[in-house]
């Protein structure tokens, strides 16, 4: 059977690793358009729930042993989770003793009205979860910038983002891709058949299913196609072969990119592996990779994390530009002094589902349809998840052993479960992925 993979970065990668005999096409002249591979991807781990799915592919899956989250805010770091206590000292004055009445409020009535009424009351968005939970200082003050800065207007994006990130996660400790971010790059690409800098003209249907990937070095022959691009991106080559239902529903689905900026820094030595920032900075989370597994190489340097949307000034920007806005972000919150010299700048399009409106209806129409075609939906970009490696290998690797439960697997192993009875999830805790 003929199986092609078209890459979309580092989504490619992954989904090809997962397959046997497939082949990985790729626009780019790197592979998974990854300059250097010593950079960590998004949070340079994974959820150890899928170690063993990790380990094969990627050589080893070491633990993320003394991982460690924080909160920066008020222009000092909070470890995660805070203590109630703590509250009254992050927030500004008479606004501390506001969010602490409004959280008491907040969740004496959701309790009630759970009690009484038996739950029902529809949340559609990110700002109605905070504020049912935690009252409107702390969707102020804490929740909405952060939003503002990861995901988007809270005001639009979906209460499915404030469930996977901030309710309580279902798991087992965290690990590594690999014994390092390289190691575990080049045991994912070890043994699949790469073809880089290959230009993609169209993708051809025969009596509704997949049947040829045009390219410019000519066409091949198609068996089953797995997508690992954006779909906007599958639309374009698929062009007037998908139906006009279909195409709105494309149209709903929207992505935001990803910046990772390196740059040498010297950070305090109680800085956490993961500090999520919520004090006003270009960046969402700062990243320590030294004390990720296998990031010694990167010692003296910390990789910050934008989300910005199609058309952002920052995403058109130069590099030298970006390097400055962080850096200066980085010394005017407190953080860090930073170094432009020898940054790094890693662009990631369309890494971001952006989970607004009607994202979840739409999607399952849209891969229904693909899937029907004989096209499978992997990698993070194709899927629509905020899912990280582990989950991703584990996913190809089940729709390939059996493509025609697609809709399970998908709901198995990138939905992640939270605790759906979340009344009592502590803003203490802020947030889990």
């Amino acid at each position: 059977m003929s199986q092609v993979v078209i890459g979309g970065g580092a989504s490619g990668v992954h989904a090809a690793a997962a397959l046997s005999d497939a082949v990985l096409l790729e626009p780019e002249s790197v592979a998974g358009g990854l300059a250097w591979p010593e950079v960590p991807i998004g949070r340079g781990i994974c959820s150890d729930v899928n170690r063993e799915a990790v380990a094969d592919l990627a050589g080893s899956a070491p633990a993320a042993a003394g991982f460690s989250m924080g909160l920066w805010a008020g222009g000092q770091s909070w470890s995660l989770p805070f203590q109630r206590r703590d509250l009254a000292r992050i927030l500004p004055g008479s606004e501390s003793r506001r969010a602490l009445v409004d959280w008491t409020r907040a969740r004496a009535e959701m309790l009630a009205r759970d009690s009484l009424l038996g739950g029902g009351y529809e949340q559609r968005t990110y700002k109605d979860w905070v504020i049912r939970r935690y009252g409107g200082a702390a969707y102020r003050l804490l929740y909405g910038p952060y939003a503002h800065k990861r995901f988007g207007d809270p005001e639009q994006v979906g209460v499915s983002s404030a469930l996977l990130h901030h309710a309580l996660i279902l798991d087992d400790g965290l690990v590594g891709v690999g014994s390092s971010p390289e190691a575990g790059w080049s045991s994912l690409l070890d043994g699949v058949d790469v073809r880089t800098d290959t230009g993609l003209a169209g993708i051809e249907l025969a009596d509704g299913r997949v049947s040829r990937v045009l390219t410019d070095d000519g066409a091949m022959d198609v068996d089953e196609l797995w997508l690992a691009c954006s779909l906007a991106d599958a639309a374009e080559l698929l062009g007037d072969a998908i139906p006009l239902g279909i195409r709105k529903d494309l149209e709903v689905i929207r992505t935001r990119h990803r910046i990772q900026v390196i740059v040498g820094a010297d950070a305090s030595g109680d800085t956490p592996t993961e500090l999520h920032v919520v004090d006003e900075a270009p960046f969402f989370r700062v990243t320590v990779p030294e004390l990720l597994p296998g990031g010694d190489g990167l010692a003296g340097h910390l990789i910050a994390h934008l989300s910005v949307e199609d058309g952002d000034p920052l995403w058109s920007a130069g590099d030298a530009r970006v390097v400055d806005g962080v850096c200066s972000a980085l010394g005017s919150t407190g953080i860090a002094k930073a170094r432009a010299t020898g940054a790094r700048v890693l662009r990631m399009a369309d890494y971001d589902p952006a989970w607004t409106g009607p994202w979840h209806p739409a999607h399952n129409r849209v891969a229904a349809w693909f899937h029907s075609c004989g096209i499978r939906l992997v990698g993070r970009l194709a899927t629509h998840r905020h899912a990280d490696v582990g989950q991703l290998l584990a996913h190809a690797m089940h729709v390939a052993m059996d493509p025609k439960d697609w809709h399970e697997a998908t709901r198995t192993r990138l939905d992640p479960p939270v605790r759906l009875d979340d009344l009592d999830v502590s803003i203490t805790r802020f947030v889990e992925r």
